[in-house]
């Protein structure tokens, strides 16, 4: 049955339209699993660290209400303290982790293995642990809060176009990554990544339609140019001069021209600009 998303609220096992069989799809709140799950593929494969011994729960809220807070009028100052301070502990954990392995080859290019090498470009020596505990936040809090969405985002569009649903389930049986139904034949590995270009396709169509991070984004211009979506005034020059700041728009560029007549529709075969 196709997925249908919806918020928590209105979380419950409904008919799926146009089912048959008697087939139900259940509503789904996807985002708190999402988070949990790309936790734990951080801190195993990235980190390579148990993630038996991680507190995905703890973290994750922890994560979540410094999130929320930072867009708004901090309102639970306390909450967000205790939540900052476990994070703290957490990220300060990891990065003994990663100084306790050190040195790590070059030709590991594992997360951990490259904050390891990591020179602090004041000093040019090996990154210490307080240097290395915001570098690892940054990339823990930035990839989890974009990463899940971004997966809930892909398997919404799936569960909307059924076509590219189908389409992307025979390249994983094709694959070898899948067999029957939805039983998994054997494990992916990064080996897979680049041959699912019908899946890497749906991705990328998906951030395109669905842009989960800054959707705009101040340009300082290193030379005279035309942003083609700057509007004219009457007498004013078309170029842009050198060392003027430019607000581009991320989230317009990829929603107009003539490439993007069905721009919100998922389109296998789109050639990104």
């Amino acid at each position: 049955a196709d997925l249908v998303l919806s918020a928590p609220e209105q979380a419950q096992a409904v008919p799926a339209p146009g089912s048959t069989g008697g087939v139900q799809a259940a509503v789904l709140d996807l985002q708190e699993h999402l988070e949990h799950t790309l936790l734990n593929v951080f801190v195993e494969a990235l980190f390579e660290v148990d993630v038996n011994t991680f507190p995905c729960k703890a973290v994750a809220a922890a994560m979540n209400l410094t999130l929320e807070e930072a867009n708004e009028r901090l309102k639970a100052y306390n909450a967000v303290a205790e939540a900052q301070q476990l994070l703290g502990h957490v990220f300060a954990q990891l990065a003994d982790v990663v100084i306790s392995r050190r040195p790590a080859p070059p030709s590991n290019l594992n997360m951990w293995a490259c904050l390891s090498r990591l020179k602090d470009p004041r000093t040019g020596q090996l990154m210490d642990r307080d240097a290395l505990v915001p570098e690892i936040g940054a990339l823990m809090m930035a990839g989890f809060d974009t990463g899940s969405h971004t997966i809930a985002w892909c398997l919404f569009a799936l569960a909307t176009h059924p076509e590219h649903q189908a389409a992307v389930r025979q390249e994983l049986v094709e694959a070898g990554l899948l067999q029957g139904d939805a039983q998994l034949a054997r494990p992916p590995g990064f080996e897979d990544l680049s041959h699912l270009t019908t899946l890497n396709c749906v991705i990328d169509e998906t951030m395109r339609m669905y842009p989960v991070a800054a959707t705009a984004s101040v340009r300082w211009l290193d030379r005279d140019t035309n942003p083609c979506l700057n509007f004219q005034r009457n007498g004013e020059s078309k170029q842009r001069p050198v060392e003027l700041c430019s607000w581009t728009d991320l989230k317009a560029l990829p929603h107009v021209g003539k490439e993007y007549q069905q721009r919100y529709k998922l389109v296998n075969d789109r050639l990104p600009k």
